[in-house]
């Protein structure tokens, strides 16, 4: 049976994406990689059909208000799934680089960006939506952005064999998923049986292969709710391996819902009458049963099935992905459950699952039909809402009988890795370009050359090294403290801001110069940025735990004691409180109080003249003050289980040492008498031979200066030699 094209009429011009197309004919990503929309005004339309509005004539889900709302609200269910975490992989807070394949009115994008505010999102989607709603509900200063890109990925003009797809309908059962594929190899040799070249011309031509062919890798691309998109997922995983950055995670989400199977005969909890209150013959929800299985069988007849197969294991470990790790998560349908916070998300569920019959079903029935027939709109919306009728009885009747265990979906979250390879530029490059992308995104200021590249490349190594621990170590067993004695906002003031006051107000009073001034405080200057790199650079470099690791980590259930296990086990949502037990050694707070204390001490004490017999006692004890401050806070560190001992002197001897080489860059020793006073500056010993106008002058000045002094010395030795 030939199928009838769309009307004409339908077709109006839109802000939504056309037909399949090679991703090198749109100005997509690699062109512009920061770019709101990737393509043209007349590139865009959308199909009005049955009174819903459609991104293209292939794809079933319709992209108006109507289903923005509904995934709006599907979002939420999800995020209470997951007891509000957004991912169930563990991503660099700095510089990662996400992205939303196929992320709709960009709910997900919108918060992972509110979340990781230094990583880059990127949200992807052949229609055009509401987006300037998702992000005003999301709230936020404004700073927050994320990349929308249009653009229809399915990019492998799938032509479904229609004849085939029916005939197979007698074996199809639309209540389990094909789950059971094809292996790799049986497919690897397939591929090469089909594609032995003939004996012909073009043979020789090279094929172009179809793919995304984004201008930078990602960290993290995340799909959800994408059943029925593509026709061959094999080829969708492996572009997404090819898109993931080394060690990046792609993580595919999605919802099962099973119908109920036969009421069990016997009484359910609070039915006083002895009786149930179905009959025990009798299948639940027979419209909806209907409904699911022309679905189904609709699905299968364009080779998009409607089911969750597509997550399947099997597919990512093909792709080449390792660490394949499945969530699964029970949300009730309806208000059964006796918790509050299940009752409230089976709510929410129950209203999800009514609108998402007609956006499933309308255009599946009316263009491609079922096994027997195609059906019309008006055909479709009666049996739909005799199908929300018989949902809300049935979710009425469990919840008015307080059953402990009643309808529920099957939500699944399934993760995979790519392989690490060689990274080319060292991990403490991620500090300094951190700070660069960090001011930038404060003061507003955009990249102007390719910043995906630039951050993702630089930014995202600013994550330490995460050293393998145990859970019997009792080194890093102690209780993580909310409240620090000394926070770093403290520490800013004690080690940065006192030391700069002391510094400007001796320069207000004593008047030294300019010169002398400009040293001192240049000099104090470098010591505290020269400590917070190096620092840094050694924390993010070893990666030793915090002796509150453990209680940072919150480790899953059920990890053993006895054995090295990875962050991956860590359960804490805030991403810098965990990243950061990896940083203990050496202790920051210690280096660089040190580094700005120290440094003032080693200024009081040049000026004071410290180490000249028989110093005043008040001069020492002024200079040994701010070393004393700078100890305080190293120990505090350790008061805090921030750090140990360890840590804590070695960042002191960093701090002190930079301090000193500083100083000493700019001043002389301290046992000199000439302590008080910086070297001279070697600009103004050039400005003396400023004045001598040529190179003859300076030479016959200096001749004659050396010729007097050597007569009058010859005069002094020689009063009465060779005088008349």
């Amino acid at each position: 049976m030939e199928e009838e094209a769309p009307p004409d009429d339908l077709v109006k011009d839109h802000t939504a994406a056309q037909h399949k197309r090679p991703r090198s004919n749109t100005s997509t990503s690699s062109d512009s990689v920061h770019s709101t929309r990737t393509l043209q005004d007349d590139d865009y339309q959308i199909i009005q059909e049955n009174d819903r509005e459609y991104g293209n004539d292939h794809y079933f889900m319709p992209c108006d208000q109507l289903e923005q709302d509904r995934l709006t609200i599907q979002h939420k269910v999800f995020l209470y799934a997951l007891k509000g975490k957004l991912t169930t992989t563990n991503i660099a807070p700095y510089g990662s680089r996400i992205l939303d394949l196929g992320t709709g009115p960009g709910d997900w994008a919108v918060a992972m960006a509110h979340q990781y505010p230094f990583s880059e999102v990127v949200g992807v989607d052949m229609a055009v939506w509401d987006i300037e709603t998702t992000e005003e509900s999301a709230g936020g200063d404004g700073t927050v952005q994320v990349n929308w890109e249009i653009d229809d990925l399915d990019v492998w003009e799938h032509t479904p064999d229609v004849d085939g797809l029916i005939a197979s309908l007698e074996t199809f059962d639309p209540y389990k998923d094909p789950a059971v594929r094809p292996t790799a190899m049986d497919e690897l040799s397939k591929s090469r049986q089909s594609r032995t070249p003939g004996e012909t011309s073009h043979a020789l031509q090279p094929k172009i292969v179809p793919g995304w062919n984004f201008s930078d890798s990602f960290d993290l691309i995340h799909i959800r709710g994408m059943k029925g998109v593509f026709a061959d997922w094999e080829d969708v995983y492996a572009e997404v391996y090819k898109s993931l950055a080394p060690g990046g995670w792609v993580e595919v989400a999605d919802y099962e819902l099973m119908l109920p199977e036969m009421v069990n005969s016997q009484q359910q909890p609070g039915d006083s009458s002895g009786e149930s209150s179905f009959k025990s013959t009798e299948l639940p929800l027979p419209t909806i049963r209907k409904l699911y299985t022309s679905g189904m069988q609709a699905s299968w007849k364009t080779g998009r099935h409607l089911g969750t197969a597509y997550m399947h294991a099997t597919y990512l470990e093909d792709a080449g992905f390792k660490d394949i790790k499945t969530t699964y998560v029970n949300v009730p349908v309806g208000t059964w459950p006796e918790d509050p916070e299940q009752k409230k998300i089976g709510k929410m569920f129950l209203v999800v699952l009514m609108e998402s019959l007609e956006t499933h079903l309308l255009r599946l029935l009316t263009i491609y039909g079922d096994k027997e027939r195609k059906w019309s709109a008006e055909e479709v919306r009666v049996e739909i809402e005799q199908g929300k009728r018989e949902i809300f009885e049935w979710s009425e009747s469990i919840a008015s009988e307080n059953w402990k265990e009643g309808w529920c979906a099957s939500f699944k979250w399934i993760i995979g890795r790519k392989n690490h390879d060689c990274e080319l530029i060292p991990s403490y490059f991620r500090i300094v370009v951190y700070g660069m992308v960090k001011y930038s995104q404060l003061t507003k200021i955009p990249f102007r050359s390719s910043p995906t590249t630039f951050s993702n490349r630089m930014v995202m190594f600013a994550e330490p090294f995460h050293r393998m621990f145990s859970l019997d170590n009792l080194a890093i067993q102690f209780p993580h403290a909310e409240v620090e004695r000394v926070s770093v906002v403290w520490l800013f003031i004690y080690a940065g801001a006192v030391p700069l006051g002391v510094l400007i107000l001796w320069a207000l009073i004593f008047r030294p110069g300019t010169h002398k001034s400009h040293v001192t405080i240049l000099g104090w200057f470098i010591s505290l940025v020269l400590t917070l790199f190096i620092t840094d650079l050694v924390k993010n470099a070893v990666g030793r735990p915090r002796p509150d690791l453990i209680a940072r980590c919150k480790p899953e259930k059920g990890t053993p004691d006895h054995q090295l296990v990875t962050f991956e086990i860590c359960t804490e949502e805030n991403h810098h409180v965990l990243h950061d037990g990896w940083r203990s050694f050496p202790s920051g707070h210690s280096s660089f109080s040190f580094s700005g204390l120290g440094y003032l001490a080693l200024f009081i004490a040049g000026q004071c003249h410290v180490f000249r017999p028989r110093t005043d006692l008040a001069r020492v004890l002024l200079a040994l003050a701010p070393l004393l401050g700078a100890a305080l806070i190293a120990i505090s560190r350790c008061e805090d289980y921030r750090h140990d001992v360890y840590d804590v002197t070695i960042g002191s001897v960093i701090g002190m040492s930079i301090a000193y080489f500083t100083y000493r860059r700019y001043f002389p020793p301290l046992r000199s008498s000439k302590c008080a006073t910086p070297y001279p500056n070697p600009a103004d010993s050039a400005n003396g031979f400023s004045k001598v106008k040529d190179e003859e002058e300076r030479v016959r000045g200096a001749g004659e200066f050396e010729l007097d002094e050597f007569d009058e010395e010859e005069d002094e030795s020689h009063p009465l030699n060779n005088r008349r």
